[in-house]
């Protein structure tokens, strides 16, 4: 009996000193807490979050943030809606500001004013032209920007010079106006015929950014109304049309864009193109071929105003009982880190929301960025709606149809103004 009563004063013991704050499983033993953190980079994008990453966990030892390979970026936000309504998905993600008014009808984002505050975080200072798209309508923001990534143009500097189309200022010798637009390409083609003059996929994203930059630059308005969940659509189809009809005209009637282009990143890059216009993220590429010559812009004005097409990257934190307080505090104070980083981030050819960290010096240094850093004022980012982000993806197919023949600017413009509002009724 006594032996037995031994043992379970033992055990009593034992019990008594793991609840004890001198436990040999002290919280520091049982190493930092770790957050979980979703994005949809690849590329030179993945390697420079990577080392973000990596300063974060060393500059501290609460926390630890652990990224998995990312998914593809077609399925990234359907395994991440799942993922989080089945309580199982990451405690930081990656998120376009066009998709977060979305996540949040849902109710997938995690309010971040309460947490932002007690880590002495100001979700207010980014840009403004970005903090409009990110506040919702309880009057809180759901996401933090940590840049705008616009379409700009590229130039292979060896063609230009090859082609005799920049001063010697190294200035590009290009009137600003439509037609001009167009003459400086076909003098590229007169002087180079063996060159493409501009890349550009015939279908899919970049070249609907060209149509959306050319459209609010006629003084297009924007594609919806601004309300949360019952916008109305308010694109002008004047304009709409006018805009399809001059990018039309770059494939099918001046060919100054070839059609169904293999590989325009690769013909670029390999001086077979003279020009590309995509996003930003090209410029962290082709910095780290020593061999590659180039230079960015902004896309031309050659309309009324200037304008091109932009969204950004923001982070947030899923609404889900899987993210504790404290991963939850620990998926902030990444966020402040990177915020206040993102001059590193930046390396990958983004602008940072961050306007103090535009104006630092250490962005500053960096080539190229500052080329086109100014754009970001310009920037039209698709409406603060919940149907932004799907919308996009009507309005590329039907461009697509005008861009390849099978529809008149009139007709395909009419379709799409069609499925636009189908999609918000």
């Amino acid at each position: 009996m006594k032996k037995i009563v031994n043992i379970i004063l033992i055990c009593n013991l034992l019990v008594l000193t793991s609840c004890s704050p001198h436990s040999s499983e002290s919280s520091a033993e049982k190493g930092p807490i770790e957050v979980e953190m979703w994005s949809l980079f690849t590329g030179g994008d993945l390697a420079y979050m990577e080392s973000l990453i990596d300063g974060f966990n060393n500059s501290q030892e609460k926390y630890e943030v652990v990224m998995p390979a990312p998914s593809a970026a077609d399925d990234y936000y359907t395994k991440v809606v799942t993922s989080v309504a089945a309580n199982r998905g990451p405690d930081i993600a990656i998120s376009h500001a066009s998709k977060i008014p979305e996540l949040f009808n849902q109710g997938l984002t995690k309010d971040l004013n309460e947490l932002a505050e007690s880590a002495d975080l100001d979700l207010t200072e980014v840009n403004e032209n970005i903090l409009e798209t990110l506040k919702m309508e309880d009057d809180k923001y759901h996401a933090l920007a940590i840049d705008t990534h616009p379409t700009v143009m590229y130039f292979n500097t060896d063609l230009l010079e090859e082609a005799d189309l920049v001063d010697e200022e190294g200035n590009i010798k290009m009137e600003k106006t439509p037609e001009g637009f167009i003459d400086f390409f076909q003098k590229a083609q007169e002087e180079l015929p063996d060159i493409v003059p501009a890349a550009v996929p015939s279908s899919g994203y970049d070249v609907f950014t060209i149509w959306w930059a050319f459209y609010f630059q006629m003084g297009g308005t924007p594609i919806y109304s601004d309300d949360l969940r019952e916008p109305e659509v308010t694109m002008d189809k004047d304009i709409a049309i006018e805009a399809a009809e001059y990018v039309r005209r770059l494939f099918q009637d001046e060919e100054v864009i070839p059609l169904n282009l293999t590989d325009p990143y690769e013909q670029f890059q390999t001086n077979r193109a003279l020009s590309l216009i995509t996003g930003v993220w090209g410029t962290g590429v082709w910095e780290t071929d020593e061999e590659f010559n180039f230079k960015a812009m902004p896309v031309p004005q050659l309309f009324e105003k200037p304008a091109t097409y932009g969204d950004s990257h923001t982070l947030f934190i899923p609404n889900q009982g899987s993210t504790t307080d404290e991963k939850a505090t620990g998926a902030v104070e990444f966020m402040k880190y990177l915020h206040e980083n993102e001059a590193e981030w930046s390396q990958a050819g983004h602008i940072p929301a961050n306007d103090e960290v535009v104006d630092s010096e250490e962005f500053n240094e960096l080539p190229y960025r500052s080329d086109y850093a100014e754009v970001v004022e310009d920037v039209e980012q698709p409406s603060g709606t919940i149907y932004s982000n799907m919308s996009i993806d009507t309005i590329m197919r039907n461009l697509d149809e005008i861009w390849n023949g099978r529809e008149t600017p009139e007709d395909g413009i009419n379709n799409l103004e069609k499925e636009l509002d189908d999609l918000v009724k």
